[in-house]
């Protein structure tokens, strides 16, 4: 049995693809991930983009996504901030929490 953070990335991740050559950006895999889960762009509200690099947060905003920015990688507060995060996120404790806590 699975606890903490390790049960919580099961439950909620859904899909985590592999960056291929021919979706190269960050929007486009976030697209290519809506695509693949069926979500519209009437249900974009649903996507959260959780990434460590102000392209990850830069591709959230292309697309119109909530994202996180986590601070245990490799991206610096300031990096992250810059780059329009919509939260920050110090451990897999606090992520869980603020995807939890989303309307």
């Amino acid at each position: 049995m699975l606890s903490g953070a390790a049960a919580f990335h099961t439950k909620h991740l859904h899909f985590l693809p592999k960056m291929e050559e021919k979706r190269v950006s960050k929007d486009e895999l976030i697209s290519y991930c809506m695509d693949n889960l069926g979500i519209t762009e009437k249900e974009k509200d649903l996507v959260t983009m959780v990434g460590d690099r102000s392209y990850d947060i830069i591709g959230a905003k292309k697309r119109g996504v909530y994202s996180i920015g986590v601070l245990y990688g490799y991206g610096s507060e300031k990096e992250l901030t810059d780059a329009g995060a919509d939260a920050l996120a110090h451990d897999a404790d606090e992520l869980g929490r603020i995807i939890l806590s989303r309307p």
